[in-house]
C-alpha cells in the first residue's frame, strides 16, 4: 500500500493557511512588532533574553509573544483551544515516539522524531506534521519487525503521563499570576518538552539493561512481550486527550460566554474587525491561527491513524470506509487525540495477530 498523498496537500494547505493568513491579517507584523519593542499592546513587558545569543533569541522571543497571548488571556475560547491543541500535540509526541523505537526502523529521521517534534512546535504542527506522518507511513519498519525492546516500552507509560503534563508549563504560571518575566521563561521551558520526554523514556528504560547493552534482546521465542505496553500506552493516551477533549467541550457548553463555534470556527470576520496592531487583533489573529492548525492537524490525524490502521489489516478483511467513519466519529466525539490513539491500539493487535493477549 502506497503512502496517501494527502499529506503532501495538507502540508501545503497547512503552511499557506497558518503563515499565507497571518501575514495578510497583520497579525504576524504585530508579534514582530511586540518582539522588537519588549512590550505588549496592553502594556505587560516582554521577556527578551532565553539562551543569549542574540540571533536565537530575537527569533524565539517572536513564539513567546504568539504562545503568551493565548496562554494569558482572558478570553476563553483562544486560551480553551489551545490548551485543546496542545494536548493533540502531547498525543502525537506519543504516537511517533512509539513508531521511532521499534526494531524495523532504518530511516534516520523517523529513529530521531525529536527533530520533528522541535519543528512542529515552533513552525505550527498543521504543516510540519503531515510531511511527517508521510515519511511513517511510507516507511516499510512494521513489516520489518514491528517489536520493540521491552525496557523502552517499559519506558513508555511514564512519557505519556509527561507528555500529558509537559502544557502545564503554559497554563499553571497564568492561573497562578506569575510574573511575565517568570511566564515567559516556564513558555521557553514548554519548547525543551520534546527533549524532556527523551530524558523520561531514556531514564525509564534504563533498569533491566546495563550500561554495554542499551536495549532488551529479542525473545524468539515471545517476541511480543512489548505489545502489551505499547497498547496500554496507547490506550492510556486515547483515555487522557478524551478526558481533556470532554473537559473543554462541557465547559463550553456550560459557559454564557463562548460557544462551540468560537472555539473551533475560523472566522476572519473578528481579526478585521479588530483595530490593527491591538491587543485584540493580536489576540484574534493567534486564535485564527490555532483553529486552522487543529482542523489541518485532525485531518491529518485521521488520515494518518487510518492509513497504518488499514495497512496492518489483511486485505480479505479490510473495510476501509466503515474504519474511516469510525474514526471521524471518534474524532467528533472524543477529539482527534483519543480518536487517533484508540485506532493505534487496534491497528497494535492486527500488527501482532492478537498473540499477545
Amino acid at each position: 500500500m502506497h503512502s496517501p498523498k494527502e499529506f503532501v496537500a495538507l502540508s501545503v494547505a497547512g503552511g499557506m493557511l497558518l503563515w499565507g493568513v497571518m501575514m495578510v491579517n497583520g497579525t504576524l507584523d504585530g508579534i514582530s512588532a511586540v518582539a522588537q519593542t519588549g512590550s505588549f499592546p496592553d502594556g505587560r513587558l516582554l521577556r527578551t533574553v532565553y539562551t543569549g545569543f542574540p540571533l536565537v533569541d530575537e527569533g524565539f522571543s517572536k513564539v513567546v509573544v504568539f504562545f503568551d497571548l493565548l496562554c494569558n488571556t482572558q478570553a476563553d475560547a483562544p486560551k480553551w483551544l489551545f490548551f485543546h491543541l496542545c494536548n493533540l500535540v502531547g498525543a502525537m509526541d506519543t504516537w511517533v515516539l512509539i513508531e521511532s523505537r521499534r526494531r524495523g526502523v532504518r530511516n534516520l529521521f523517523l529513529r530521531h522524531t525529536i527533530i520533528f517534534i522541535f519543528l512542529w512546535n515552533l513552525a505550527g504542527a498543521a504543516f510540519i506534521t503531515p510531511i511527517y506522518f508521510y515519511l511513517i507511513c511510507r516507511s516499510g519498519h512494521t513489516t520489518r519487525d514491528p517489536t520493540i525492546p521491552l525496557n523502552e516500552a517499559r519506558g513508555f507509560p511514564p512519557t505519556v503521563v509527561a507528555n500529558a503534563l509537559f502544557p502545564l508549563l503554559l497554563f499553571v504560571p497564568a492561573l497562578d499570576n506569575w510574573h511575565p518575566y517568570d511566564h515567559q521563561g516556564s513558555i521557553g521551558l514548554y519548547h525543551l518538552s520534546p527533549m524532556l520526554m527523551i530524558i523520561t523514556v531514556v531514564l525509564c528504560s534504563r533498569p533491566g539493561t546495563s550500561l554495554t547493552v542499551f536495549e532488551s534482546p529479542k525473545d524468539l521465542k515471545a517476541p511480543n512481550k512489548d505489545a502489551p505496553w505499547v497498547v496500554g500506552s496507547l490506550l492510556a493516551t486515547g483515555l487522557i486527550s478524551a478526558a481533556v477533549h470532554l473537559y473543554i467541550v462541557s465547559k463550553v457548553l456550560t459557559s454564557a460566554d463562548v460557544t462551540l463555534s468560537q472555539l473551533f470556527w475560523p472566522s476572519l470576520e473578528r481579526v478585521f474587525t479588530a483595530s490593527r496592531g491591538s491587543y485584540e487583533a493580536l489576540l484574534e489573529g493567534a486564535h485564527l491561527f490555532t483553529q486552522l492548525d487543529a482542523w489541518v492537524v485532525s485531518v491529518a490525524c485521521i488520515v494518518f491513524t487510518n492509513h497504518l490502521l488499514q495497512k496492518a489489516t489483511p486485505t480479505k478483511s479490510r473495510n476501509t470506509m466503515q474504519d474511516v467513519w469510525k474514526n471521524i466519529l471518534g474524532t467528533l466525539c472524543l477529539g482527534p487525540g483519543a480518536a487517533g490513539s484508540f485506532a493505534l491500539a487496534i491497528r497494535e493487535g492486527r500488527l501482532r495477530d492478537a498473540t499477545y493477549i
